[in-house]
């Protein structure tokens, strides 16, 4: 493709597309954008204390061990917590993750300029992640049951 020919796909693409960038829709994409920034936030800040709590009480625990057994205990039991915690933690990640592809999709298959050819791609898009991640998040809210059980 000569240049010339490329400055002219670029314009007439550039022209085309400038009627869908309106302030509505620069407003709609930010405010998507900002939600899924606060979700993943609002996620981060209780995990994190749940975390710290558990390293607090943690060597609060072990300041006070006298024998070496007790220290073992106490760390098996604190590793246990962990794994607990983590093992949430991953599931509300993997959740979250899955919601936002959801709506991604939506959004993506919605704003596509030949939607029903897109269709059958974002279907099969769903269908694979949808593959790999929901025996995963299964996994883990059956560990999660197990160690909350």
């Amino acid at each position: 493709m000569s240049t010339r020919t490329l400055r002219k796909s670029v314009a007439k693409s550039l022209t085309v597309e400038v009627d869908k960038c309106t302030p509505d829709a620069a407003r709609e994409a930010t405010e998507s954008l900002m939600n899924n920034l606060m979700e993943w936030g609002d996620l981060a800040q209780p995990q994190a204390q749940a975390m710290q709590a558990v390293a607090t009480e943690s060597a609060a625990v072990l300041s006070g061990v006298k024998s070496s057994n007790a220290a073992l205990q106490d760390v098996k039991t604190n590793a246990e917590k962990v794994i607990a915690l983590t093992t949430q933690h991953l599931q509300k990640v993997a959740d979250l993750s899955m919601g936002q592809f959801r709506v991604g999709m939506a959004l993506m298959q919605k704003r596509h300029p030949a939607v029903d050819a897109f269709a059958d791609v974002a279907q099969v898009m769903r269908a694979r992640v949808a593959s790999l991640a929901l025996p995963t998040i299964a996994v883990m809210r059956e560990r999660v049951r197990q160690e909350s059980g």
